[in-house]
């Protein structure tokens, strides 16, 4: 059961980093005005990885205010206080276990 426990902290840490990682280079990419109007298979593929969470977050509530959709930066601060909190538990709890 603590094998599992840990398994478990430490996949959800790993899937919580990656995602971090690809928001923070989606955001960075739609900063540059050449990379919007030349997207090439690369930076769409970027863009579909990194929705998902995002898109979560603006179905649940109203993130756009004077055309400035804060759903990406609520989306980060939810995967690391996710990550710091929650998963690190998981993985506490289960050393404790062994």
């Amino acid at each position: 059961m603590s094998e599992l426990l840990i398994t478990l902290g430490w996949l959800g840490n790993i899937a919580c980093v990656l995602w971090l990682v690809l928001i923070l280079v989606d955001l960075g990419l739609r900063l540059i005005p050449s990379m919007q109007a030349q997207s090439g298979w690369a930076v769409m593929t970027i863009h579909r990885l990194a929705v998902p969470p995002v898109n979560l977050v603006r179905r649940m509530m109203p993130t756009v205010y004077r055309e400035v959709d804060f759903s990406p930066w609520i989306t980060l601060l939810g995967l690391i206080l996710l990550k710091t909190f929650v998963f690190r538990a998981i993985i506490y709890w289960g050393m404790l276990h062994q």
